[in-house]
């Protein structure tokens, strides 16, 4: 399985990509809204780890051109914004889901699994 992980913060970019890849997936890190959303409409991937605030161009935008072009592709929205508001809008643009930081990695994990789960079935 390949993951893409949009996140600006290096030390959580390697954090992210040393643990998946432990667990077995494939991992593609973007720094950056436009690589992100290059990267998740141009290469074969599975699930987007996306932070919401990226430089270049927001997670939000980015989640919006995903959703146009593969509507079923499952996007995690990672942020440290924890309003309401903000995972609505997260929700109403098709984030798959919503984690906010700091978050514990087992939780993102299981987070990642049941999104691909979901995916799987819905392929089926």
């Amino acid at each position: 399985m390949q993951i893409l992980v949009a996140e600006d913060e290096s030390g959580i970019a390697d954090f992210l990509s040393r643990g998946l890849e432990a667990e077995g997936y494939a991992v593609t890190v973007a720094a950056d809204g436009p690589t992100a959303e290059r990267l998740a409409l141009s290469s074969p991937t599975d699930l987007v780890v996306l932070d919401r605030m990226l430089p270049g161009r927001d997670g939000i935008e980015v989640l919006a051109a995903i959703r146009r072009v593969k509507p079923t592709l499952p996007v995690i929205v990672v942020t440290a914004r924890s309003y309401e508001a903000d995972r609505v809008e997260a929700d109403e643009i098709g984030a798959t889901d919503y984690v906010t930081k700091p978050f514990v990695f087992e939780e993102l994990l299981t987070c990642i699994r049941s999104c691909l789960s979901d995916a799987d079935r819905l392929k089926r």
